[in-house]
């Protein structure tokens, strides 16, 4: 074979070559591009369906955030104390005590204290706090605690009135003293302080029963 014609053979094979590996390339490209479209429909579709699912269900918010809402909202709860204190260098024996106090509408009961109701609990001043009723002859105390829990109470202001004329009731029967929780002197001051406390209380609740009132 002559040389030209060998020559315009291989010409020939190269341009073919390079347009069989430019079309190979070309198909990869397009096939990647493809690829990619497909994966992007895919997703947008995706995406919205998932929408859709959160944001168009009647139900969601409902489901979601309705317990959230209808949540109850927690009432405050104070302890109010008053102490009553013997007369300096004097006791309260455990018999005549107790006479006193089932007079006054305490009843021995739960972690071996006194109550009244539902309102409010009496218990010793000192430790250990509570009441041996079956070692009553050697029971010898000179304080006692009156304290009620606001948070069950529907009428905090009555239920510390009546522990406050309990108390008065007692000091005046025992010849004692009447302290707040600081061991300071029940003064009218003091019992305005009380009625201050219960009375932040009472407009805590109203505030909560409004919010409830408004869902």
């Amino acid at each position: 074979m002559d040389l030209p014609w060998i020559l315009l053979f291989i010409s020939i094979l190269l341009i073919a070559i390079i347009a069989w590996h430019s079309s190979k390339f070309s198909f990869v490209d397009s096939f990647r591009r493809l690829l990619q479209r497909k994966h992007k429909e895919n997703f947008d579709q995706y995406t919205e369906e998932v929408q859709q699912d959160l944001f168009d269900d009647e139900d969601y918010f409902e489901d979601e955030f309705d317990p959230l809402i209808d949540e109850p909202q927690p009432v405050e709860n104070k302890i109010l104390a008053i102490n009553l204190k013997a007369q300096e260098g004097r006791h309260f024996p455990g018999e005549q005590l107790v006479i006193h106090l089932n007079r006054a509408g305490l009843r021995f009961g739960d972690f071996n204290i006194f109550h009244f109701e539902n309102l409010f609990s009496l218990a010793s001043a000192f430790e250990p706090g509570t009441f041996d009723l079956d070692k009553l002859d050697n029971m010898k105390t000179s304080g006692l605690t009156f304290f009620m829990e606001t948070g069950h109470l529907n009428d905090a202001r009555d239920a510390f009135e009546t522990m406050l004329d309990t108390a008065q009731h007692l000091a005046e029967q025992l010849k004692a003293e009447l302290f707040d929780e600081k061991w300071q002197p029940l003064t009218e001051d003091v019992l305005e302080r009380y009625y201050d406390q219960i009375d932040g209380l009472a407009r805590h609740c109203e505030r909560s029963e409004a919010i409830q009132s408004l869902r």
